[in-house]
């Protein structure tokens, strides 16, 4: 392994730390150092290469795997969001933008409830599997060493449904990142942070 690449939403993004906490008004530049995938990195001694976004929908993370040039070296985990988010690409119509990003506090509150009205959650769930499975069935083509686990968001949580469990799930069980919360009192803590760091770089090391 020569880098630590890692896709994710804000949890692997590391929005709230200390180093990453900035109005919310706007999003930050760049990934928190404190967060599990630069802490993870350097117990294993490479360089990290962090490709997460805060708000990131699970399409837009399987969208910047395969928009990625990941090397055969590269060690890449990947922390899925939950189900419930969702991405609508439409074109740019009277400058609207063209990435529109479902979140359960987008401000459009009767949209939002629409939409989760007109979803199943089980469908959700199978379409979140579908994603893992995707991205497992690519990087094993490349030979790539690889990792996923879903982040936990609270009762917003919609856990993935596999019609075979890929071989590289860790269960949500194992990572918990509940120790202590950002400054933002929404995400993970550094210990959360440092936690997941430490389970992942055990589960790295028995895979050996």
């Amino acid at each position: 392994m020569t880098r630590l690449v890692t896709f994710g939403d804000s949890f692997t993004f590391g929005h709230g730390l200390v180093d990453c906490f900035i109005p919310p008004d706007r999003a930050p530049d760049t990934p928190s150092k404190l967060a599990w995938p630069q802490v993870l990195g350097d117990m294993l001694g490479i360089e990290v290469i962090n490709k997460s976004s805060p708000g990131n929908s699970n399409v837009q993370i399987l969208r910047d795997i395969l928009n990625f040039e990941i090397l055969p070296t590269d060690l890449v985990i990947v922390g899925w969001t939950y189900s419930l988010r969702d991405c609508i690409f439409k074109k740019n119509i009277f400058g609207v933008k063209s990435e529109f990003r479902l979140n359960v506090w987008h401000k459009d509150t009767k949209f939002i409830k629409k939409f989760f009205e007109v979803h199943n959650d089980y469908d959700l769930a199978v379409k979140a599997g579908l994603y893992v499975h995707h991205v497992e069935s690519y990087l094993k083509t490349k030979n790539i060493k690889q990792f996923h686990f879903f982040a936990m968001h609270g009762w917003f949580e919609v856990m993935p449904v596999f019609t075979i469990e890929p071989e590289n799930f860790i269960h949500k069980e194992i990572i918990q990142h509940k120790l202590d919360r950002a400054l933002d009192n929404s995400h993970p803590g550094p210990l959360s942070h440092q936690q997941a760091a430490e389970k992942l770089y055990e589960i790295i090391n028995e895979s050996k």
